[in-house]
């Protein structure tokens, strides 16, 4: 659920707030069960450079967005030191040559697709 957040280019408010809220209530682990699955997301992210970068910079769009939630002192820890944890494990993932060859692109060739936000009646 976590990286269905973290993977929107154009993150909103919203989906922040529920990524805060995740990583707030979740630590990181290696399996599904009541946890953020670290090793899981770091293959993922080791293999696509896009949604590599997008994580990236939506892990700063949350650090950014800590100071802004009436969260006690020791949540907002939590949470940053969750994120921490996650960009160690994703940056230690051995990189696929497609991957490490889509990083010289760069940002500079667009590497998402804009989903439309579902309107529901």
């Amino acid at each position: 659920m976590l990286l269905q957040k973290l993977q929107i280019v154009e993150i909103n408010e919203k989906d922040i707030q529920d990524a805060t809220i995740l990583l707030g209530e979740h630590r990181i682990g290696k399996s599904d069960k009541e946890e953020v699955n670290g090793s899981y997301i770091a293959g993922l992210l080791g293999n696509q450079w896009g949604l590599y970068y997008t994580t990236s910079l939506n892990f700063a769009k949350l650090r950014g967005f800590l100071g802004k939630y009436p969260l006690a002192v020791e949540d907002k820890r939590v949470v940053e030191s969750r994120i921490n944890e996650l960009q160690r494990l994703i940056e230690e993932q051995p990189k696929t040559l497609q991957w490490r060859l889509r990083a010289r692109v760069g940002s500079s060739t667009k590497w998402y697709n804009v989903v439309e936000e579902v309107q529901r009646g």
